[in-house]
Parts: structure tokens; C-alpha cells; sequence
């Protein structure tokens, strides 16, 4: 009788991708398969399907690595409030968890300062269209590998170094047969405060959160002041026990008026703030601070007029989220 040929052992891979901070399923994650010893050129690809979940199956036995990444989806997950909890960290007010300290590492530094809160603020404002560590990590998400008992792997944690970035990744030396539980924490970078949710969850809690009904009673803009054809507009928030955060943005009439910029007055001089004039006929605000500011004037926004009389009536608070 002839030999009968061996048969190829096979392997596969299964697990799940939820949120750092609230376990909701992250969908549309790419997970990539590679074999470290022979080549970086994935071996394979998968995406989380609408409950997180992703697999690899047919594998031959061997040394392979998972990895994950993952572009866009960021929904609400990222405001002021992410800015003011990297200021409260600083200051020793709050203590955040390791998690929580990747997504503020906006810089992709290693390391936690003032210029990860002014970064966030600047993207809200619309003056960069993306953070730097997502731009030297070529993601928008890190993924923090989980660990669990039906699963045997080495896990890789990712690091962000100033210019480099080192993905989290799950590595088999070897995998043999099923493993399933090669699961991912992911976390969003900018969102300190881990209140990101899935797209339709997102767009639910985003209706709330319309003009009509958050923001017209909180923020406000007072009557103008003129000195030539320069004029400044008071801005005021309102919210019971004081603010923190501020995004906000105000239209105006680009035919007689041109932005100057936006000023801080009173208890919000020691803020930090990014304010995008860019764009005619709008402005966009964020603000943060480490402790609490009262209500009262904000801001003092400064236009020039182009003509000897106009009319300031048509500025106007489009958006504003208080926090």
C-alpha cells in the first residue's frame, strides 16, 4: 500500500474587539495576521463584524501574530472635557488609569503635558484634522491586548515614542490548533474620559444633544461694543456649579464682517483654549481648564467691520456643548 500523504495540521483564531471603558463593540476593526520570522507582509486580513467579533480560520500551525488597527469612527468621543482631564491629571486632581493615559498621549510622546490637552483642543477646533500619534501610528485607535485563560499568547503592549509607534499585538510561538479569546481592548486616542460610543449609539446621544436643547440656555452671546469698525461680542456660558469645557461655534454675516479672534476674559485668562477663524462666517472655541469657572463672560469675540454700519444681529451661538 502506498504511504498516505500527512495531513497539515490547522489552526485558527477568534476573538473580540470591545471598548476600554465600557466593553461596547468597536466594529470595523481590521485585524491583520503576520508570521514575524518570515516577513511584516500580512498573511491575512479580518474585520470585527457589529458585535466586535473577528476570525481567522484554515491556519497552519506555526509562529504568527495578530494585530490590530483601525481609522475614523470617532463619533463623540473626543471634546473639551478629554482636554480638561489631561489638565486635572497635571495638576494632581485626577488619577487616571494606564488605558486612559494611552489615549491622552495625543503628542505620542510617552508622556502626559500640557501640549496633549492643547492638541485636543486645536483638532476640536478644526486647526489640525488629526492628532499626531494617529498620524505616526497610521491609526486612529490603539489596542491593548487581553489576556484570558482559553488563549495562549504572548501578549505586545503597545508604546508610542516621539516619531514611532509600536502596535499591541498577540503573538504565537506557535499557535497550535483553535485558540480562541484573542481578544483587543481598543481605545481611541483623545478620549481621556472613555465616553466614545458605536456609530449608532453615538448618533442617538448626539441628538440630545441639538442647540435647540443643549446649548441655546447655556452659551450665549451679549450686546456689542464698538470702537471704529472694530467690534467685540461678550460670550456667555451658563451652567449650574460652573464649567470646565467649552467647544462652541458662532456664525456670522461674512459680508460685513471679518474675524479678528477670539479673547479670554476674566477667570478664563490662565485657560487653555484654540479658537479656528479660518473659515468666513464661523468660529470655532474650545476651552479647558484644570478647576472650575463660573458663569459669566467667557470670551470676548473681535470682528472688523468692512463697511461704517452694520448690523451685529446676525451673530449668533450655532453649537455649543458646556462641560
Amino acid at each position: 500500500m502506498p504511504p498516505q500523504p500527512t495531513a497539515t495540521p490547522v489552526a485558527g483564531i477568534a476573538g473580540q474587539v470591545l471598548y476600554y471603558s465600557n466593553g461596547a463593540s468597536v466594529s470595523g476593526t481590521t485585524l491583520e495576521l503576520t508570521d514575524p520570522l518570515v516577513s511584516s507582509i500580512p498573511l491575512g486580513q479580518a474585520q470585527t463584524d457589529a458585535a466586535g467579533q473577528y476570525a481567522f480560520t484554515g491556519l497552519s500551525v506555526g509562529t504568527l501574530t495578530v494585530r490590530a488597527e483601525k481609522t475614523g469612527d470617532l463619533g463623540a468621543g473626543i471634546s473639551a472635557l478629554d482636554a480638561v482631564y489631561i489638565l486635572e491629571a497635571l495638576s494632581g486632581s485626577r488619577a487616571l488609569s494606564p488605558a486612559q493615559i494611552l489615549a491622552c498621549d495625543v503628542t505620542g510622546n510617552g508622556s502626559l503635558s500640557v501640549l496633549d490637552a492643547s492638541m485636543i483642543l486645536q483638532y476640536k477646533s478644526g486647526l489640525i484634522t488629526s492628532l499626531p500619534v494617529a498620524q505616526a501610528c497610521a491609526s486612529d485607535w490603539a489596542f491593548l491586548p487581553v489576556q484570558s485563560s482559553t488563549s495562549a499568547f504572548q501578549p505586545v503592549q503597545p508604546q508610542m515614542l516621539t516619531g514611532s509607534c509600536q502596535a499591541g499585538a498577540e503573538a504565537f510561538s506557535p499557535l497550535v490548533g483553535i485558540s480562541s479569546g484573542v481578544d483587543f481592548a481598543a481605545v481611541l486616542f483623545g478620549d481621556c474620559t472613555g465616553n466614545w460610543q458605536p456609530s449608532v449609539a453615538a448618533t442617538m446621544v448626539s441628538g440630545l444633544s441639538t442647540p435647540a436643547l443643549r446649548s441655546a440656555p447655556s452659551v450665549w452671546v451679549g450686546r456689542a461694543w464698538r470702537h471704529g469698525r472694530r467690534i467685540g461680542i461678550p460670550l456667555y456660558v451658563r451652567r449650574d456649579g460652573g464649567f470646565q469645557g467649552l467647544d462652541v461655534q458662532v456664525s456670522y454675516d461674512p459680508a460685513v464682517l471679518n474675524a479678528r479672534g477670539v479673547r479670554r476674559t476674566g477667570t478664563t485668562q490662565g485657560t487653555a483654549m484654540a479658537a479656528n477663524t479660518a473659515t468666513p462666517g464661523q468660529m470655532i472655541i474650545s476651552l479647558a481648564s484644570a478647576t472650575r469657572l463660573p458663569a459669566g463672560q467667557a470670551l470676548s469675540l473681535e470682528f472688523t467691520a468692512t463697511q461704517p454700519h452694520v448690523s451685529t444681529g446676525s451673530i449668533h451661538v450655532s453649537h455649543a456643548v458646556v462641560e
